[in-house]
C-alpha cells in the first residue's frame, strides 16, 4: 500500500506543496495506513472526551424537567449563602436602583415659524404626565392592587425575584374601582405557571409549560393556578383550577437565551452545583476550625475497668454509656489512677483554604458577571486599575439588566396606564382640561425612562475627560448627566431656581477653588 501510493501520488509543485501534503495520508511504523484528523477537536469522540455529551435537547424540553428544581435550589442558595444574598442584593440595588426607573417626558412636535421647520416640546403635556405618573406611582396611589408597594418598590422586588426564578409574572388589572387611573399591577409567583401542564388546543395552538402559543410561537395566553401549590397554607379541600388569561392581561418576562424560548432560566444556573459544594465544603471547615479550638479527646480506662467507678470523670453518659466530660478554657483535670487521655487536634482548615475558597469563588463571579470583590467584599490583591476595569464592565453588564426591565415590564405598563388614564379623562392641565386620548401616541412616542446611574470611578479625570469629549462635541450634557441617573433638565430647573433664591436673599457664590490674593509688595508706594 505504502509503495502503490507513492506511485500515484502526483509529484509536488512548487505552487501547492501545502495542499498536497495536507491530504496526503500517513503511515504507521508497521506500514499500516493512519487517517488523519479531518474533524474539529470539539467533535473528536474518545476516552478524553468522554465527559461531553453527544446529544442536545431543545430549551424548552430541558426546562420542562429541570425548571422546578433549578428554581428550588436557586431560591435555597439565595436563602442559605452569603454569596446568594449578596449577588440578588446587587441585582436589586444595580437594576431597581433605590428609587426606580425615572420618567422623562420628550414629546413634541414640529412648528413653523419664519425661519422653517424647529422642534418644539409640548411643556404642559409633558409636566401634566410626569406629575399623575408620580402620583399613581406612589404607595397607595393605585400602582399595586394590594397597596401594600409602591412602583419602585415593586421594581426592586422583581429586579431581585427575576434572577432567582428566572422570570416574573404580573396581572394587568383594567378598570380597579376606586383608582382614578383605573388602572393597577398584581405581581404573582411564578409557581402559576405549571410547567407540566402541556396540550393541543382545538385551534391547533399548542399549551407548554402553561403557556400557549400559536403556529408563529407567539404568546396568546396563560393558564394560571387559582393559588400558589407551594402555599400550604392556602390549600383547601377543593381542588387546583387553572385560569386563561389573553397574553395582554399578563406581563411575563424572562432573559431569553435561546430561540423559541417561553420559560426563563436562573440566572445563577451555571454556578449553582459549585456554589452549593462550596458551601458545604466551607461549612465542613467552620466545624473542624471549632472542634479543633475546641482540642477535644478520649479517656482511655485501665485494662481492667471498663467505667469510672468512683465517679471522678463526671457522671454525664451518652447514647452507649460511654462517658462525657465538658473542656472549660484554661482548665486542667487530674486523671483517675490508671487512666490515659488520647487528644483529638483537628488540623484543618490548612493555609490551602484561602487561596482554594478565593479562586473557586473568582470563578463564581465570573459565571454570575459581577466582579469578584463586589460579590465576596474580598479586597485583597484589589487595585486601583484592576477595580476601575472590573466596575466598568460590570456596569455595562447592569445597564443592560435596566433595559431588560424597561423592556420587558416598565415601558408596557407605561402605555397601558397612559392609555387608561387617557379614558377615564385623569390627566389634567393646570386649566382643568384632560389630555386628548387622540394624541396617545403621540405621547408614547415622547416616553423616556433612565435608570440609576453611578457615580464617576475617578472624579477628576473623568469630569476632565468629559468636559475634552463636549468641547469637542463628541458628548453632550444630557448624555453625560444621564449617564449619573441624573436629568439636565431638571438639573437647569433646579439651578435657575436656586441662583433666583440667592439673588433674592443677595448671597453671592464664588468659585470652590478660587485661589487666594497676593500679598502686597512691601515696597510698593499708595
Amino acid at each position: 500500500m505504502q509503495r502503490l501510493w507513492g506511485r500515484l501520488k502526483p509529484a509536488p509543485t512548487a505552487a501547492a506543496p501545502a495542499a498536497q501534503r495536507a491530504v496526503e495520508p500517513t503511515f504507521t511504523a508497521g506500514g499500516n495506513f493512519r487517517a488523519q484528523r479531518r474533524s474539529f477537536a470539539a467533535a473528536e469522540v474518545n476516552r478524553l472526551a468522554s465527559s461531553f455529551g453527544r446529544g442536545d435537547i431543545a430549551i424548552n424540553a430541558l426546562l420542562e424537567n429541570g425548571l422546578n428544581l433549578m428554581r428550588t435550589r436557586s431560591r435555597e442558595w439565595s436563602r442559605s449563602t452569603e454569596e446568594g444574598r449578596r449577588f440578588l442584593s446587587l441585582c436589586r440595588n444595580n437594576i431597581a436602583g433605590p428609587s426606580g426607573i425615572a420618567l422623562q417626558m420628550r414629546c413634541g412636535e414640529y412648528i413653523k415659524d419664519g425661519k422653517g421647520w424647529k422642534w418644539q416640546l409640548d411643556d404642559a403635556a409633558n409636566t401634566a404626565i410626569e406629575q399623575h405618573w408620580l402620583k399613581w406611582c406612589k404607595r397607595g396611589g393605585g400602582c399595586d392592587i394590594t397597596g401594600r408597594q409602591s412602583f419602585a418598590a415593586m421594581l426592586r422586588t422583581l429586579a431581585e425575584t427575576s434572577p432567582r426564578d428566572g422570570e416574573f409574572l404580573t396581572r394587568r388589572v383594567r378598570g380597579t374601582k376606586g383608582n382614578p387611573y383605573r388602572y393597577s399591577l398584581q405581581l404573582l409567583a411564578t409557581d402559576r405557571l405549571d410547567t407540566a401542564y402541556r396540550a393541543v388546543l382545538s385551534n391547533g395552538r399548542e399549551v407548554r409549560m402553561s403557556v400557549e402559543t400559536d403556529s408563529a410561537g407567539q404568546a396568546t395566553g396563560y393558564y394560571l393556578l387559582e393559588r400558589n401549590p407551594n402555599d400550604s397554607s392556602a390549600l383547601t379541600s377543593t381542588g387546583q383550577y387553572r385560569v386563561r388569561y389573553d397574553a395582554n392581561e399578563v406581563l411575563h418576562g424572562y432573559v431569553q437565551i435561546d430561540a423559541e424560548q417561553l420559560r426563563g432560566v436562573p440566572w445563577a444556573h451555571a454556578v449553582l452545583m459549585g456554589a452549593d459544594m462550596l458551601h458545604g465544603f466551607e461549612e465542613s471547615a467552620v466545624v473542624a476550625a471549632r472542634v479543633g479550638a475546641s482540642h477535644m479527646g478520649f479517656y482511655i480506662p485501665p485494662e481492667d475497668q471498663s467505667t469510672d467507678a468512683d465517679g471522678q470523670l463526671g457522671n454525664a453518659r451518652g447514647s452507649q454509656g460511654e462517658l462525657l466530660t465538658d473542656a472549660a478554657p484554661g482548665a486542667f483535670e487530674e486523671l483517675p489512677a490508671g487512666y490515659d487521655f488520647k487528644s483529638f487536634d483537628a488540623k484543618y482548615p490548612t493555609q490551602a483554604f484561602d487561596p482554594f475558597v478565593r479562586s473557586r469563588k473568582k470563578a463564581m463571579a465570573a459565571g454570575l458577571d459581577v466582579a469578584h470583590h463586589n460579590l465576596t467584599g474580598d479586597m485583597e490583591g484589589v487595585n486601583y486599575s484592576s477595580a476601575r476595569i472590573a466596575e466598568l464592565a460590570e456596569r455595562d453588564n447592569w445597564r443592560g439588566q435596566q433595559n431588560w426591565l424597561i423592556e420587558q415590564f416598565v415601558y408596557p405598563v407605561f402605555c397601558d396606564w397612559l392609555e387608561m388614564s387617557l379614558l377615564a379623562g385623569a390627566i389634567t392641565l393646570p386649566n382643568g382640561s384632560a389630555l386628548p386620548v387622540a394624541k396617545l401616541q403621540k405621547f408614547i412616542d415622547g416616553v423616556v425612562f433612565r435608570g440609576r446611574g453611578w457615580t464617576w470611578v475617578d472624579p477628576q479625570n473623568d469630569v476632565k475627560a468629559n468636559l475634552a469629549a463636549l468641547g469637542q462635541g463628541l458628548t453632550t450634557r444630557s448624555q453625560i448627566v444621564g449617564a449619573m441617573g441624573g436629568d439636565f433638565e431638571d438639573n437647569v430647573a433646579e439651578l435657575a431656581r436656586e441662583n433666583s433664591l440667592a439673588a433674592t436673599h443677595s448671597v453671592q457664590f464664588g468659585p470652590v477653588d478660587q485661589p487666594a490674593a497676593p500679598a502686597p509688595d512691601a515696597g510698593a508706594t499708595a
